[in-house]
Parts: structure tokens; C-alpha cells; sequence
């Protein structure tokens, strides 16, 4: 759906082709250069992209997507690799206005030194230290307007969140996918930089007055960093008591932000779901799936920041 607009639309992007069955796929791949990037065209809960650097890792990617690693794929879509950064940049739209809504650089690769396989986000900083005036002319009228266009075109009145999940080569942006949420671990990492009252911008965009807000920032700089289970994307252990009692008192610049009810502290209910700061008695968390929770601070310096979450998943771990 993203790739035809962007063909229809002029939108930048990288050189791609869609496959609905693996004899196709692997005769393109085959007469690809390398690297390619392959791609599950079905929800993959961030995993679903293979950066290949020859045919023999191609047709792997492809077999495993077809094969239903993913749930049941009916299409692939096979990229050109751009050697650039990756950028996530946000507007909200009330369907009529749009307002920008920060950015950010999230890190899926599972290892340090960005290696291992792709995750669903490692961790992220925000704001991206890429962004300059330049890009930002660049990304509105590139990009976020035409797709907008796009959508007003298909009678689509489009309200919410729009993250532009981008490749930055040269000063230039290229779209490499959209999502219609905030994403995570971008919305931990933006949302404490975030000023102005959160609601009043929720209740703006719903009720089409998104003109008459002011979306004010912290001049800050924030990061987390993701807690998983040993093991994670491919096999790992669920439902795991970490036994360790952390005294948050040491911590009260950490906020720690879970991914679902199980892996809340226990002294938690579910109306405190969305993000706990860590400034009470000692507490105990479990981790019930491959990616928990994240660890974030809010810091200028954004060194003295990636140094206090550190110093919190040093006790936690």
C-alpha cells in the first residue's frame, strides 16, 4: 500500500519489487546487487525485515516469510539496500492541520555495536541528532505532505499520529515505512520531552482544532533503553521473576515504562499501566515476554542520561 503511493506520488523511496510467490521472488533476488533488503508484507512485530548480503541469506528470508514465520504471508517485497541513518520523524493530524511531533533514532539491531538480528527496538534517543531545518523542508514537502495528498485523494480524512520511519543519505530523506502509532520504544523516549499537556493535544486532534495548539517542548535530551528476555527475537524465556529487589530511591531520574500487565511491578494495578516512575519502596519485576519494558531518562547531556539508565540496568540485571 505504502510502496504505490510512493510510486504514484514521487514520494522517495527506495527501488523495490512485489512477490507473491517464492519462484519470483528468488529469480529477482538472484539478479539483485547486494545488499537487499526483504520484507514480510503481514504484521511482524518489527521482525519481519532481513538485510541480506547474498543470495544464499535471500533465500532463506524468503522461505521463512512464505513459509509463514510471520502468520500467513501473501506477498513479499524485496528493496534496494540505501546505506544512509535511519531517522523517525512524527506529525499528529486532526485530518485538516498537522503538527510536528518530534523525532527520534530507535536501534533494532539485538547486540551491541548494532549487531544480531532485527528486533522491534532496542532502545532510542530522541531528539535525532540528524535533524536540521534543511532535512525537515526536505521530509514536509518530500514526503509528509504528498502522503497526506495521497490520502485526502482516497477520501481518507486521516486523524492521529503519523511516524515516517525514514533513511537519512546525504541530507536527503527517503521513506522506508510509515506506521499510524507513535511506536515503541519511540513513544517512551519522546513523551517525556513533551511539555505541553498530552490530553489537551489527544482531544485537539479528535475534535479538528489542532490550529489553536501551541505543542511546546523540554530542551532536553532522552533515551531508553529496552529490558528483554535472554534469548530474544529467535527462543526465550517468559514469566521470568528477575529476584532482584531494587531500592529506586538511588533512581528517582529513571522511568521505567512496562509493555504489558505481567511485567508490571506487584505493587502495581492496570489504571498504572502507561508509565511508572521508579520513586517508591523497593520493588520486584517479572519479565513475561521477549521485550518487557524499557528504561528511560531525561538528561542534557544525553551521555549523563545513557549513564543513569546503565547504572539502574546494572542493579536490575
Amino acid at each position: 500500500f505504502t510502496k504505490q503511493i510512493c510510486k504514484k506520488y514521487n514520494i522517495p523511496t527506495a527501488n523495490f519489487g512485489i512477490f507473491k510467490n517464492k519462484i519470483d521472488a528468488k529469480k529477482y533476488a538472484e539478479n539483485s546487487k547486494y545488499p537487499i533488503v526483504i520484507k514480510a508484507d503481514n504484521l511482524a512485530s518489527g521482525k519481519g525485515v532481513y538485510i541480506c548480503d547474498n543470495f544464499k541469506e535471500s533465500k532463506l528470508a524468503i522461505n521463512e516469510i512464505f513459509e509463514g514465520k510471520f502468520g500467513k504471508a501473501e506477498s513479499l517485497l524485496i528493496e534496494e539496500f540505501l546505506d544512509g541513518e535511519e531517522m523517525s520523524y512524527f506529525v499528529i493530524s486532526d485530518g485538516i492541520n498537522l503538527k510536528f511531533f518530534q523525532t527520534a533514532q530507535d536501534h533494532k539491531r539485538v547486540s551491541e555495536g548494532d549487531k544480531g538480528m532485527n528486533t522491534g527496538g532496542m532502545g532510542a534517543y530522541s531528539p535525532s541528532r540528524l535533524i536540521n531545518n534543511d532535512l525537515e523542508k526536505k521530509i514536509l514537502e518530500r514526503i509528509i505532505r504528498p502522503t497526506i495528498k495521497a490520502l485526502l485523494d482516497k477520501n481518507i480524512k486521516y486523524k492521529g499520529f503519523l511516524y515516517a520511519g525514514l533513511m537519512i543519505v546525504e541530507n536527503n530523506p527517503y521513506l522506508i515505512e510509515y506506521n499510524v502509532r507513535m511506536g515503541d520504544p519511540e513513544c517512551q523516549t519522546i513523551l517525556p520531552i513533551l511539555k505541553s499537556d498530552f490530553l489537551d493535544i489527544i482531544l485537539a486532534c479528535c475534535n479538528e482544532t489542532l490550529e489553536k495548539i501551541n505543542i511546546e517542548w523540554r530542551d532536553k535530551k532522552s533515551l531508553c533503553v529496552v529490558v528483554c528476555s535472554n534469548g530474544y527475537p529467535e527462543k526465550f524465556e517468559k514469566n521470568i521473576d528477575s529476584r532482584k529487589r531494587v531500592k529506586p530511591l538511588t533512581y528517582q531520574f529513571v522511568n521505567v515504562f512496562p509493555l504489558s500487565i505481567n511485567s508490571m511491578p506487584i505493587s502495581y494495578d492496570a489504571s498504572q499501566l502507561l508509565k511508572v516512575t521508579v520513586n517508591m519502596a523497593y520493588t520486584r519485576y517479572f519479565l513475561d515476554r521477549g521485550r518487557s519494558g524499557t528504561v528511560a531518562d531525561l538528561l542534557d547531556p544525553i551521555a549523563q542520561a545513557a549513564a543513569n539508565v546503565q547504572a539502574f540496568l546494572n542493579v536490575f540485571n
